[in-house]
């Protein structure tokens, strides 16, 4: 509870105190001076009673308007220029005061000649006016002066947040609305500087996906023209070479085919207003048909499948045939970068608010993947891009789907095996159900 008081009272500025216990003191002698004033001849001419009370009068106050002291809503640059002038005010009549003693018992009329006594005091009106003006504004200065350069401070540092890039973040302090306003400041350069980097990233991505599109379109029709040209030429003289020319045709097209689904499919999955069409579903069950499928399949590949699928059902609200494109997209990665003759490792685990689903396969050839990287456009392990049967969207999109599920999607490497994890969790809807 201490320490709790003394990092409040460190926070309170110096002028918060002292205009605090000025007030107070003019508090209290305003209500006491009339009421000792009516019982004066009780005192006959002793003070002390009168300083006492007043002075413990005072303390009581300013004790009762620490609590209003000690609130940030008290700490606002209205009270504080309050109180900054309250202390210049009394500065000034404190030495008003002591230049009016001084005038009083130091110098007599007698020294100014012939001067009568309404000049001397029009004179010395004037002077103790500018001097008092002069202390006033001088104090007021002093106390705000940190204040006006902290607003200075900040409209530069604005400045600098709106010419350049680099990011800027503005000191917090003071407990006022200047505070607020600075952290406010820095909230949005920091919201600023992350949507630069997103639009920085994404004029990247957009330029890569120019330039991947432009070689996975290119190789595949390059390839069409040139059969199509010696079909045209030679014609069917050779019913072999017909059939080999329509062969490779016909897989270039498909291949052709898949690459403007697939860019299709991405292009309607990032789309702002794409939206999921959720029913309830059991993660659990599809997965396990999948494991069922797939096993089969892996076998005309060289693979073999085991799965260890947590029997317990997870229910959650579920696009079934986009989940289903994702279990596809990975196996197909599975079966297009496994090392043929190994094992791929079907794995489920289910939580109460959450499942996990992972699969593991050993990486052909001893290949290096790049796990960050590997869900994203266009990615594939050879980074000449000689390999153009996919075009590195199946990841991607699989990433995609499982985002518009509020899951995540992630991979791991290591020991020349690479492990894909898929997280969703229980969406509120079904736990209400």
């Amino acid at each position: 509870m201490m320490q709790k008081l003394k990092k409040q009272l460190q926070s309170i500025q110096p002028v918060y105190f002292i205009g605090g216990g000025i007030i107070s003191l003019l508090l209290v002698f305003l209500i006491l001076t009339p009421a000792l004033e009516i019982g004066s001849d009780k005192i006959k001419g002793n003070s002390f009673p009168y300083l006492f009370a007043m002075i413990t009068g005072s303390i009581l106050l300013f004790l009762l308007l620490m609590r209003h002291f000690l609130s940030r809503k008290f700490r606002t640059l209205r009270n504080y220029y309050l109180m900054a002038a309250v202390i210049s005010f009394t500065v000034t009549l404190m030495l008003l005061v002591l230049f009016v003693s001084f005038i009083h018992s130091e110098i007599t009329l007698t020294s100014y000649g012939e001067m009568d006594e309404e000049t001397v005091g029009n004179i010395l009106s004037l002077v103790m006016f500018g001097c008092c003006t002069a202390v006033f504004l001088l104090c007021f200065h002093l106390l705000t002066k940190n204040k006006s350069q902290y607003v200075s401070y900040i409209c530069e540092n604005v400045s600098k947040i709106a010419e350049t890039d680099k990011p800027v973040e503005i000191r917090e302090r003071g407990g006022d609305e200047l505070e607020q306003i600075s952290a406010s400041i820095n909230r949005m350069a920091k919201e600023l500087a992350e949507k630069r980097s997103r639009e920085q990233a994404l004029e990247r991505q957009r330029s890569e996906l120019i330039t991947n599109v432009s070689h996975d379109l290119r190789s595949p029709l390059t390839s069409i023209i040139g059969y199509v040209r010696l079909l045209k030429e030679n014609g069917c003289r050779d019913e072999a070479k017909f059939n080999e020319y329509i062969e490779v045709t016909d897989r270039r097209l498909d291949g052709l085919n898949k690459l403007v689904n697939e860019l299709f499919e991405l292009t309607k999955l990032d789309a702002p207003d794409f939206t999921v069409d959720l029913e309830k579903g059991d993660v659990t069950a599809i997965v396990r048909q999948f494991g069922f499928e797939m096993g089969l399949i892996l076998e005309q590949h060289a693979l073999t499948l085991t799965c260890d699928i947590d029997d317990t059902p997870f229910e959650t609200m579920l696009d079934y045939e986009r989940f289903a494109r994702v279990m596809q997209n990975l196996f197909a990665n599975v079966i297009k970068y496994a090392e043929p003759g190994t094992t791929v490792a079907l794995k489920s685990r289910t939580a109460p608010d959450s499942i996990t689903v992972s699969l593991t396969n050993r990486i052909a050839g001893g290949t290096s993947v790049d796990t960050k990287n590997m869900f994203d456009r266009f990615y594939k392990e050879d980074a000449a891009r000689t390999d153009t049967s996919g075009a590195g969207l199946g990841l991607a999109i699989a990433k995609r789907i499982v985002e518009l599920h509020g899951g995540e999607i992630y991979a791991e490497s290591g020991s020349g095996n690479i492990t894909v994890t898929l997280k969703l969790y229980r969406s509120s809807q079904t736990a209400d159900n």
